[in-house]
């Protein structure tokens, strides 16, 4: 029927932005690690968060800002049954240092 819209089904997957918000992803080489990282901001934060292509790690010093951790928190976090699963930079560029 002309000018009835369709209702918009609810996406579960998480691969359709919802109306009025656009994904801003950006995808870089990391030529000291070897790998591609793909950059997504979080819209209310403002907070980047990158994702190694070769492991599929997240960086988890940039996730755990998301959520508002405080460091000990954070140390104490990796201290304990995670420190198996994480990789840690200690150089390179200043926003990709830490734990991944």
């Amino acid at each position: 029927m002309p000018g009835v819209r369709k209702k918009r089904e609810r996406d579960l997957t998480g691969q359709i932005c919802p109306p009025g918000v656009s994904p801003n992803v950006t995808a870089t080489i990391w030529e000291a690690e070897g790998t591609l990282l793909f950059h997504v901001e979080v819209q209310p934060e403002g907070v980047t968060i990158a994702r190694r292509e070769d492991d599929q790690r997240i960086h988890a010093d940039a996730l755990m800002a998301l959520e508002d951790r405080l460091r000990a928190e954070i140390e104490a976090c990796t201290e304990t049954t995670y420190r198996f699963f994480i990789h840690v930079v200690k150089d390179g560029p200043a926003h990709l240092r830490g734990m991944w």
